[in-house]
């Protein structure tokens, strides 16, 4: 009974579907960590073994999802980069357009309707920026 308690803790309820080979590295890890922990039953070992095993688990999870990172970062570098270009070259538009208006705006008292109209035409670069930053949907 502990021993399934142990592993529905560690197991931390439902499996994870692996989406891709870095989950599925990182599951396959994780699995043989807590297969490793379950075969010397930490349960019936002195206090001391105990936080060795757990301690020993702990830091080969910590290693399993450092890799996995590090693994799904790799992969979406190459995506990245290909998008590299259309993301600069949208930045360089919307910032031709505030260039260009602040230098309508530059200098000048402005009145209400004025300071409306530029709030305005500022918003709408945000939003251009933010919208050219991103991420296409697959």
């Amino acid at each position: 009974m502990k021993r399934l308690a142990w592993l529905g803790v560690l197991g931390m309820g439902v499996a994870a579907q692996a989406q891709d080979a870095c989950t599925r590295r990182y599951e396959a890890e994780k699995d043989r960590l807590v297969r490793e922990l379950a075969a010397k039953q930490p349960a019936q070992l002195p206090q001391a073994q105990q936080q060795t095993a757990m301690r020993a688990l702990h830091e080969g999870l910590a290693r399993a999802a450092a890799e996995a990172d590090r693994c799904e970062r790799a992969a979406k570098a190459p995506a990245e980069a290909a998008r590299r270009p259309a993301l600069e070259t949208c930045l360089a538009e919307v910032h031709k357009r505030g260039d260009a208006l602040e230098a309508r705006w530059k200098g000048r008292t402005m009145s209400v309707a004025e300071q409306t109209q530029r709030r305005a035409e500022e918003q709408a670069l945000l939003d251009a920026r933010m919208a050219c930053q991103r991420q296409p949907k697959p």
